[in-house]
């Protein structure tokens, strides 16, 4: 629909002509050339400090060390000052072993809340590697059905069975309430995935949004969307096999989501999410489930990426 792109970033406005796709392309474009001037300079710099380096002590030499050095520091004022979106982030999410064939499988499976049904007599069979989107209006179970399937609560009817070596982490709201306050956020990265590699860490929490002196702030001051993202890069440092995830791009920007999205299609074991985002459905989801008052089905994707 828009006819104009105003991107604020590292501290400032750029308004771009055109729609979002138009700005998506001049962005990716400028940043190319960024990185490009950003790589020549840098190469120009370090051939000009090894220069300096290797004739400083030569008395004959003494005025072309001090011209070097002048073209030295003024090569690195007009070094570009790259935004943050142009560092990549990129990290994957541990597996801890391979599950069985079939790791979570449902069989006639009903719920209801005081006498009113949700829905009945769903059967599901989620075979290892499977990235699983389930969609539909609200109020139709989605989240419900996550829940059963992830055992933290039973079905009315029916029967979950979770398969051989599976290990699930699920993520929903109620996560944020096991987050312990006294603790910041890289302490609470590195408690949950027992990893002590600083990269992993920052890097997972990078892909969240939280950067810098970010990462040394106590979870006791995090706004709702922050605990929120902190909560989903809690469950998903943890090595597992099975993700269930129950809308993981809320409070995520795109960059955040392209991040979030790589990381879930490279990922060897299965996911199952809830998410009405579409490009994140398009980019992970191999089969896509729609949940409607009386209906329950299936479709499978021969492609989860988009072209």
């Amino acid at each position: 629909m828009t006819k104009h792109t105003a991107e604020i970033s590292n501290g400032s406005i750029t308004v771009y002509k055109g729609n979002y796709d138009a700005y998506m392309a001049y962005k990716k474009e400028h940043e190319e050339t960024l990185k490009n001037s950003s790589r020549n300079l840098e190469r120009k710099i370090a051939q000009t400090e090894r220069f300096i380096e290797r004739f400083r002590s030569k008395a004959t030499k003494a005025s072309a060390v001090q011209s070097r050095v002048k073209l030295c520091e003024s090569l690195k004022e007009d070094l570009p000052d790259l935004p943050e979106n142009i560092r990549t982030i990129h990290f994957s999410f541990p597996l801890s072993r391979q599950s069985g064939g079939v790791p979570v499988k449902a069989e006639r499976i009903s719920m209801s809340y005081n006498d009113v049904k949700i829905f009945s007599g769903i059967d599901l069979i989620v075979a290892r590697g499977d990235k699983i989107a389930i969609t539909g209006p609200n109020g139709t179970g989605k989240t419900t059905l996550l829940k059963i399937l992830a055992q933290i609560i039973q079905p009315a009817d029916g029967l979950v069975t979770i398969g051989h070596n599976a290990d699930i982490r699920y993520f929903g709201q109620h996560v944020l309430e096991q987050l312990s306050p006294d603790k910041t956020l890289f302490e609470t990265i590195a408690d949950v995935s027992g990893s002590g590699d600083r990269t992993f860490i920052q890097n997972i929490l990078g892909a969240f949004l939280f950067s810098g002196d970010d990462v040394l702030k106590k979870t006791s001051v995090l706004s709702g969307g922050e605990k929120s993202r902190l909560a989903l890069a809690s469950i998903l440092s943890k090595s597992g096999n099975v993700l269930i995830l129950d809308e993981p791009t809320n409070h995520l920007d795109i960059q955040s989501i392209e991040i979030l999205s790589d990381a879930l299609v490279e990922f060897e074991g299965t996911v199952l999410f809830v998410s009405h985002n579409e490009y994140f459905i398009s980019r992970v989801a191999n089969r896509i489930i729609e949940m409607r008052p009386g209906v329950f089905q299936g479709f499978f994707r021969h492609n989860a990426a988009i072209p």
